[in-house]
This record gives C-alpha cells, structure tokens and sequence, in this order.
C-alpha cells in the first residue's frame, strides 16, 4: 500500500492481506469499470472518499463495488447519481479532500457490505492506526489480488510539517509507519481507522513509501460537513 503525491491512494506497500469478511465498510470506485479509488460505507446510500477521487463528469460512468476483497471475484456494482466535494477542496493542495458519493439505489447490508460509524473524538498521537485499500504494492505499480492492510502510528501535525515538504493542514491527520511501507497508486479515498471506527480518508503522500508520512483528511474536523451534505441530499 503505497500512494503517488497526485495519483489515486493503493493500500500499501509492505502490507498483508485482508482475509474473509473482515473491512466489509471498504469499496472499490470504478470508472468505465476499472478500480481508480477507495473509499468507505457510511449509510445505505453513502460512500465517503477523497475529493480529488471524482470531478464533476464522474458520475455517468462510475460506479462503486463492494461485497468482495478479493480482484478475482466480481462483487456488486451501484451506479452514482451525485457526487459532492467539500466546498472548500483545493486540488493543487489536497486541501479539504473530503468528498461524499450517493448511490441511485440503497445497498443490500449483510456480512460484506456493513457500514462504518465515524468517530468525532481527535485521535491522541502515536496510536496506532489502519490503513485499508488496495492500491499498489510495489515501485513498479503492481496490484494486489486482495485487499491490504496496514498498521502505523499518529503522528502530530507539528512533526508531519517537519517530515513532509508539502502543506499540511488542520484539516489533515498524519500517519507514519517506515520506509516501504505506507500508501500508494489506488489508495486515495481509503479508510483510516482506529479502534473499528473510522479516522480519517486516504489524501496523498510524497512518493509511495518513500520516507515521508502520509496524509489523510481528518474525519473530526469534516463530521459537521458530513453530516450537514447528508442532510440537504436526502430527496
């Protein structure tokens, strides 16, 4: 799991496989049916991911899969009818990365497909996050054949700064594990998680696993905006 600065996140470099049924929460974003992003189950209609994930001509030919960590099977497709990023986003900065998507229809829960709470609470530093998604593995760009996961700790804001040479912002959480291991192409729009609750969404790095932490919208400073963009899109 390893993410490109400007590319869709992959989750992770150096990670190891997500057996079963576990991370039901987690779908894949596809455009003219090939996996471009990740992203999260938050209701039966909504799909949280990175702003950057989708621009405004996304919608006809997108799609989200879930039901499936494993590339070989096939899953489910919903198609999107509405795809909103924060208002605020600035791509140039990955400023505000959050983005929401509806779905025209609601998803079926059971066993693998299950939604994620999300947690208001500031995550304290050096706890120990997950990272899920299924972006590339290697330098090369290669891709999983199941979905990935990994662990890495909470870095403050102040040392992010320090570590990462692009802007940081206090809308971003910060996470770092080692060198060859961190997010990568196709991760964008992931889940970061702590505790079974999710955290943050999967931004950008500086290079896959290239030494420098990885970046990742905040969920506790976007609820409010989550919340509220639900709200006045429930028609």
């Amino acid at each position: 799991m390893y993410t490109q600065f400007s590319v869709a996140f992959s989750t992770d470099l150096g990670g190891s496989n997500v057996e079963g049924k576990k991370v039901p929460y987690l779908v894949s974003i596809t455009v003219n049916s090939k996996p471009f992003c990740g992203g999260s189950i938050i209701a039966d209609r909504w799909i949280l991911t990175a702003a950057h994930c989708f621009s405004g001509n996304m919608v006809k030919n997108a799609a989200v899969r879930v039901e499936t960590n494993n590339f070989t099977a096939s899953g489910t497709l919903y198609r999107i009818d509405r795809a909103i990023a924060h208002e605020t986003f600035f791509p140039g900065a990955f400023r505000d990365d959050a983005g929401l998507l509806r779905l025209r229809s609601p998803l079926k829960f059971g066993e693998r497909v299950k939604k994620i709470e999300l947690l208001l609470q500031i995550v304290p530093n050096n706890a120990t996050l997950t990272l899920v998604g299924r972006g590339s593995i290697s330098q090369d760009r290669k891709k999983p054949k199941i979905t990935q996961i990994i662990k890495a700790k909470n870095i403050a804001l102040k040392l992010c700064r320090k570590m990462q040479p692009d802007a940081i912002y206090p809308g971003h959480l910060c996470t770092f594990a080692k060198k060859g291991k961190g997010v990568c192409d196709g991760d964008s729009g992931g889940p970061v998680v702590w505790y079974g609750r999710q955290v943050g969404i999967v931004s950008w790095s500086k290079g896959c696993a290239a030494g420098y932490s990885d970046v990742h919208a905040r969920i506790s400073y976007f609820l409010p905006w989550i919340k509220a963009t639900i709200a006045a899109n429930s028609d």
